[in-house]
């Protein structure tokens, strides 16, 4: 048996007669009752991508394993090869191999190598616990849902440990969230509902809530209908004004549409994009935001036929470059970043990442999270957090007039 990075999600597959499978940067091969196992992964994840190719006979022979470096398919979004890079000396990305006791043994030593060569973003104020809205608000969340919400939690699930370990929860806006709240209120939320002091309202005086503000974010992806749209934060004296289109990524001569849904790719060394990082995360700490939601990131890790860094060649060299300024922008605003829709290398430039996906109220989605859980343990040696995404407890009640009357619903049936 064996398991191994499949695109976005674990493959968990029999080694049989010529049942070739890839798996993308690492993979397990092992004996299902035994755990005696192999593990091999690439440990460099500055320039390729990379894969290990395996065949199996018998059921329990090995007659093809092929660790490639500079790897791209389909299942890595790409729609062309790598491109070239140049120097006196080039080399592919070192692997890691080992044979183990305990194949799960092998992949904790393979993450501990890995940090020994890009050690992990340091964070150290433990796990973010919370709420968000793309659970059950979606395209609807608005002000007064969000402020019940984070009333309803303080008041009426504190008491049994809905919290971190400083006692506070992350009320994370997700998408639409500001096409239906206004700037002056998400800050109303970040720097007077959400803090530890009280504040006046209308006359009355309230007390903060001691919570901390989220906000997503996609800084790699272009959607269809942003094209045309100016790119805040340029137009500047500092920048000239850019499109969107401008920053998209050509992929053999055409602007690339990673996905039906997925959005368009976006050449992460472009100047628009970094002075967009810089102006969103500016203004979201104006706003109190200290939780940043980072989603559709393998938008800016795709092949294309060149990047305005004329030093880029490759994707990873691309993603990497975007990454860095995501995080050091991030660092000017003790901000804590988690991926979402990423891959998991390089894994330097974030505290925490999503190991599943967005998730609702069946037990088929509870086992979808516990398995992305059960088999990704060992990426807590890359990130600080290992984060199992959003899982909705209770579905919206509709007959409910308020959130709150929909919260306090979801929380009876749980105790029925």
């Amino acid at each position: 048996r064996a398991i191994g990075c499949k695109g976005l999600s674990r493959v968990d597959f029999f080694v049989t007669d010529n049942n070739e499978v890839t798996s993308h940067e690492v993979t397990a091969v092992f004996d299902g009752s035994s755990r005696y196992g192999l593990v091999a992964g690439s440990i460099d994840h500055d320039t390729w991508k990379s894969a290990i190719k395996v065949k199996g006979k018998d059921g329990n022979k090995l007659t093809k394993f092929h660790c490639h470096s500079g790897y791209t398919s389909s299942s890595t979004r790409d729609s062309r090869s790598h491109g070239k890079i140049g120097g006196k000396e080039i080399a592919s990305a070192r692997f890691f191999i080992g044979i183990f006791d305990d194949w799960r043994e092998g992949l904790d030593t393979y993450a501990a190598a890995n940090a020994l060569i890009a050690p992990p973003a340091e964070w150290t104020k433990g796990n973010p616990m919370g709420w968000n809205s793309w659970g059950v608000m979606q395209t609807k969340v608005n002000y007064d849902g969000v402020y019940e919400t984070a009333r309803f939690i303080r008041d009426s699930l504190y008491r049994y440990g809905f919290h971190d370990n400083e006692g506070k929860t992350v009320i994370s806006l997700d998408s639409y969230a500001e096409d239906n709240i206004s700037g002056e209120n998400i800050k109303k939320l970040g720097t007077k509902i959400f803090s530890n002091s009280p504040y006046t309202e209308n006359g009355v005086k309230q007390p903060g809530t001691n919570q901390t503000l989220g906000h997503y974010y996609g800084p790699f992806i272009i959607w269809e209908w942003t094209l045309d749209d100016k790119v805040e934060g340029t137009g500047t004296n500092e920048i000239p004004e850019y499109y969107w289109q401008d920053a998209a990524l050509k992929v053999n001569g055409n602007i690339y549409k990673v996905s039906s849904n997925g959005g368009y790719a976006t050449d992460p060394t472009h100047p628009a994009v970094k002075a967009n990082i810089e102006y969103t995360l500016k203004q979201w700490n104006e706003w109190g935001v200290k939780y940043v939601k980072a989603d559709f990131l393998n938008n800016g890790i795709i092949e294309g036929d060149s990047w305005y860094n004329p030093e880029i060649t490759t994707g990873v060299q691309a993603y990497n470059y975007g990454m860095k300024i995501l995080l050091e922008t991030a660092k000017l605003y003790d901000m804590y970043i988690v991926e979402s829709i990423s891959p998991i290398f390089p894994y330097q430039y974030a505290h925490g990442r999503r190991v599943s996906c967005d998730r609702f109220s069946e037990i088929a989605e509870s086992e979808y999270v516990l398995n992305a859980i059960s088999y990704g343990w060992w990426t807590d040696k890359l990130y600080a957090v290992n984060d199992p995404d959003h899982l909705v407890m209770c579905k919206q009640n509709n007959s409910a007039k308020t959130p709150k009357d929909s919260a306090v619903f979801c929380v009876n049936q749980g105790r029925k």
